[in-house]
This record gives C-alpha cells, sequence and structure tokens, in this order.
C-alpha cells in the first residue's frame, strides 16, 4: 500500500508558535487556502487547526497581517491543491471568527521569521515586506491606511481611473484589503485616495461578508477614521497639518499651523512650524515662539502627508549622521535605534546605533537599516560639539555629514581625529537650514497675530501632551503633572511662575497654559486638596509629532 499523499504547500510562513501553510485551491470563489501549524511541543491535538479560506487579499484579512508579493506571485502560478490533500474539516478552526483582542501573537509572523516560497529562496518577513513599500501611506494612533500597487488602469472621457491595491489596519492587525478600490478623478497618490479608502469599507462589503475584526471595525472605528481624515476649513486651527510654500525659498514645506494673524491688509496670515524644525541639530528645535514660518492662506492648504523627517528627496542624505532615527529590516534584537556614527568598511557602510531602551552599542551594516528621521546639524562642527557633549567619541573610518559640508576621520598617534571639512555642499532649503549663506535672507512680513486665549493640545501618548500656544509656542509636558496644575486657580499657577525669572506671563495666558508652564517648571507640582484632575481641554484636531 502507497503511503498517504502529504500536502506540499506554495508558500510557508513560520511564526513564532509555528507556521502558515498556503496553498491555490481548484475553487474559483476561494482560490487560496491557509492552514496554521503550530509546533510540535506546543500543539494540542485536540485544539484544531486554524485556518482561512478566500482570495489572497481576503485572506490577508482573515490572517491580520500581510502576505509578501512573492507569496502572492507564487500563488498565482501555481498549481491547485486537490481538497483531499487537505486537512479533515472538523479539525479546522476559521480565524475569521476570532475579534480583535482574540487573534494569537503565535500566529502573527516577526520581521526575522523566514518565508519559504516554491521556486525561489527563503528568505526573512522582513525583507520581503520592506521590498513591498506602499505607494502613499498614512498613519495615526491605531489606525493605518496604505495604498499599493495601480492593478487596473482605464480612460473615461478626459480622465483616468484606477483601481488600487489597498490595506485598512487596526490596532496593528489587518481588517480590509483588496485590490478593488476604484479612483475616479484623482490620482493615487493624492489626499483624497487616502478619504475614499477610509469610507470603502462601508460601502465595499455586505454584512454577510464581514469577518468579526470587520464587522467590529465598522461598529467601534468607521466614523472615527473617516472624520480624522474631514479636511479642515479656514481659518485652520492651531495642530492643523498643513503644506505651506516655504516663505525663503521656492520649496515647499511640510508642517504645523501655530497660529493665524493679520497683515496691515487685513489679510489671513498663518504662522506655522516645519516638521524638519524638530531633528537633532536644528537651530529652532527649542520650540520658542517666534520659530514659525509665516505664509498667506493661499499658499497653505492642509495635508495628510506624513511628518517630513529629510530622508527622501532632494534633502535626503545618502549618509545618516549622529541622532538620526533608523528602523531595522529584520534584526532579531532590536526593532529602533538611534544613529551614533557612520563609519566606512572594506567593502561596505555601517552604522554603530543604540537601540532603544538599550545600553550597548550594535554595528549593523547600512543594508539592513531603514531611514526613519535625518537630522539638520548645519556644520561638521556642530555634529562634533553634539557628540563632545554626549560622550560619543570619534572612531577611524567615519563619514560625518552636515548640511553644508562633510568629512572623514583620520587615524593619528592621538587617536581618530575628524579632517577639516573637505568638500563644500549646497544648502538649498531655508527650513531645514534656515541660517543658510546659499539662499537670501527673506523680506520681512509685518502682521498681529489672531487674537486667541486658548492652546490647542497635541497628544502624544498617554504619559506626555503638547500644547501649542500662540505666545508660548510649543510646550512638552508630562500628563500627570498637567492634571495636578489644572486643580489649582489661576491666581495659584500665576504665583509660581513669577517666582521663576525665567518665566514672562503677560496676562493674557488661559489656565491651560498656566497649568502647562507650571508642569513643566515645577514638575513636581501636587493637586489643588480635594479637587479631581479634569480631563485636558482639547481645541483643535490631535496628531503626532513622535519620530
Amino acid at each position: 500500500m502507497s503511503p498517504d499523499p502529504i500536502l506540499k504547500p506554495t508558500a510557508i510562513v513560520e511564526t513564532s508558535g509555528g507556521h502558515w501553510q498556503l496553498i491555490r485551491t481548484p475553487q474559483s470563489r476561494r482560490p487560496v487556502a491557509a492552514f496554521f501549524q503550530p509546533d510540535g511541543t506546543g500543539a494540542d491535538p485536540e485544539s484544531g487547526l486554524w485556518s482561512a479560506q478566500g482570495t489572497v487579499w481576503q485572506v490577508e484579512e482573515q490572517l491580520g497581517f500581510p502576505l509578501p508579493h512573492a507569496v502572492h506571485r507564487a500563488l498565482q502560478r501555481s498549481e491547485p491543491v486537490g481538497q483531499h490533500l487537505w486537512p479533515p474539516p472538523e479539525q479546522l478552526r476559521p480565524v475569521a471568527d476570532l475579534g480583535p483582542a482574540d487573534v494569537p501573537d503565535s500566529t502573527i509572523p516577526r520581521r526575522f521569521d523566514q518565508v519559504h516560497v516554491v521556486g525561489g529562496d527563503s528568505q526573512t518577513y522582513g525583507r520581503l515586506m520592506h521590498g513591498d513599500q506602499p505607494m502613499r501611506s498614512w498613519q495615526h494612533g491605531r489606525y493605518r491606511l496604505d495604498l499599493h500597487a495601480v492593478s487596473k488602469v482605464q480612460q473615461t472621457g478626459q480622465h483616468l481611473e484606477f483601481d488600487v491595491a489597498y490595506r485598512v489596519w487596526t490596532d496593528g492587525l489587518i481588517a480590509f484589503a483588496g485590490d478593488d478600490l476604484h479612483l475616479a478623478g484623482f490620482d493615487p497618490f493624492a489626499d483624497e485616495a487616502l478619504r475614499h479608502l477610509a469610507g470603502f469599507p462601508r460601502t465595499s462589503r455586505t454584512d454577510s461578508d464581514l469577518t468579526a475584526r470587520q464587522a467590529d471595525f465598522l461598529a467601534h472605528h468607521a466614523t472615527a477614521l473617516t472624520s480624522m481624515l474631514l479636511p479642515p476649513t479656514h481659518p485652520y486651527p492651531p495642530g492643523t497639518r498643513i503644506s505651506a510654500q516655504n516663505t525663503r525659498s521656492a520649496l515647499t514645506a511640510v508642517g504645523t499651523v501655530v497660529d493665524t494673524a493679520r497683515n496691515a491688509a487685513g489679510d489671513l496670515l498663518y504662522l506655522w512650524r516645519p516638521d524638519v524644525y524638530d531633528l537633532p541639530g536644528h537651530p529652532y528645535r527649542a520650540r520658542h515662539h517666534g520659530h514659525t514660518l509665516v505664509s498667506p492662506h493661499h499658499q497653505v492648504e492642509p495635508t495628510l502627508e506624513a511628518p517630513d523627517t529629510a530622508i527622501d528627496g532632494p534633502d535626503g542624505s545618502a549618509v545618516l549622521t549622529y541622532g538620526s532615527r533608523i528602523r531595522t529590516i529584520d534584526h532579531p534584537g532590536f526593532h529602533h535605534a538611534t544613529v551614533l556614527r557612520a563609519r566606512l568598511g572594506p567593502e561596505e557602510l555601517f552604522y554603530d546605533v543604540l537601540p532603544d531602551r538599550q545600553t550597548a552599542v550594535v554595528q549593523i551594516p547600512a543594508t539592513d537599516v531603514v531611514p526613519v528621521a535625518g537630522t539638520a546639524w548645519p556644520t561638521t562642527v556642530t555634529i562634533l560639539e553634539a557628540r563632545t557633549a554626549a560622550q560619543v567619541p570619534l572612531k577611524n573610518d567615519e563619514i560625518i555629514v552636515a548640511l553644508r559640508e562633510l568629512t572623514t576621520t583620520i587615524s593619528t598617534p592621538f587617536g581618530p581625529m575628524a579632517r577639516v571639512a573637505e568638500r563644500r555642499l549646497p544648502s538649498l532649503d531655508a527650513a531645514l537650514d534656515p541660517h543658510t549663506p546659499d539662499v537670501p535672507a527673506p523680506e520681512q512680513v509685518r502682521f498681529t497675530r489672531t487674537s486667541t486665549r486658548h492652546p490647542s493640545v497635541v497628544s502624544i501618548d498617554q504619559n506626555q501632551l503638547q500644547l501649542v500656544d500662540p505666545t508660548h509656542g510649543f510646550m512638552t509636558v508630562q500628563s500627570d503633572a498637567y492634571a495636578a496644575a489644572l486643580t489649582r486657580s489661576n491666581a495659584d499657577l500665576t504665583q509660581l511662575l513669577t517666582s521663576r525669572q525665567t518665566v514672562a506671563l503677560d496676562g493674557s495666558e488661559s489656565h491651560a497654559t498656566l497649568a502647562a508652564l507650571t508642569a513643566i517648571h515645577f514638575p513636581d507640582v501636587s493637586p489643588a486638596r480635594d479637587a479631581p484632575a479634569p480631563d485636558p481641554p482639547v481645541d483643535g484636531p490631535t496628531f503626532d509629532l513622535d519620530l
């Protein structure tokens, strides 16, 4: 008697608790099936196997994680597997029945887990997904929208129409995915495409087709998501994300509204802060209230662009330097880190990085990291001064790149030393380098700030708040200290603050501003006796500035 035939999957995706086997089926409506095989040590034969079936996109929706494009292609070209080779139906448990909190972490691949594809090499999940970057992405808090490749283009009259692949995420899991998002009258890179995607799940599925996670999304998240993406109207409140004409050059920059103003003719102006002001090395990183640009309202429009971190475009450095932020592609030991130095090896560039929440420096090839945020050091001297203060010594074979120049280190009897800057670089972005000698100084714009006493509250995380005040600018405060200060009276807060000579009050400060200043200068402030801490005020849209 011949042995029972063995199921030979088209692709295998490993996880911490086992692996997913993916096959192509003979069914036209449900052409892909996936079965989760737990590790032998933790396998319970009575519990059954997690399973998913449908189109490759529907399988992603059920699994909760994306399948690399290499897996998509392999399933499209593979031969169907007869159902007699599948696990018995009574052993299968649909993952589509799992709610948002029930998806086992052991079934989700990690960046360093292996993916095996028939006819191809085995690679890590992280490296395969690194090659599948979306063409447009938006993320805020627990939500994320991705627009991927265009699957179909057709012309109707004078307009092009597109069908686009997409993924809608919540809490790190895919809720909706497909390649049938139809865009008519605008291109896939436009903000309107993201707004269209946010509302698409409501109209694209019937109740009978929904997974448990999709039903939960439509019931509890769909309205909040579409509301976040609604475009504001003039005058945009503080905290609004905008794309504006840089008043010192022909470049357009992305940033945040700090306040509105009027010129002598009464025209609406916006005072705004470019994202790049927050990069390490930028002279305006301190967030003083004068660190803003001024643009007329017709040169300002709201945007869903991600924060500009100077890693793309003409200002993106080919070599990262001290203070840059990176994430690894598939390193098993850490995900995010800060660059300490760039070094030239015999055949490749590599970085010395300090992983988050670790104390040991790690060397990693430049090809194994993805830049997350660059820097804005104007000269190599400013980099060296900051490194000296932080006790980051020079090493041999370093390359140090600033906005206006670059240099390398040499070995001397006294240890590694930096050469005098060998090469001058053009520095043409006045937002990234406001004191650049390569861009003429701007004309002074006379204006009067719009009168307002209430700051915009900008959330960062559960431990911190960020407030935007027209006079005192951006303030980052600890949530517990801020909540305690809010319980004090205005007179009490003013008395505390006037005891500090470094604090200048003009009498127009709101209670929220006084509380924020107190939380900064008196972080151990205690709440008023028997007074509950009120909720922090919300006066405008929230956004994330955490890089």
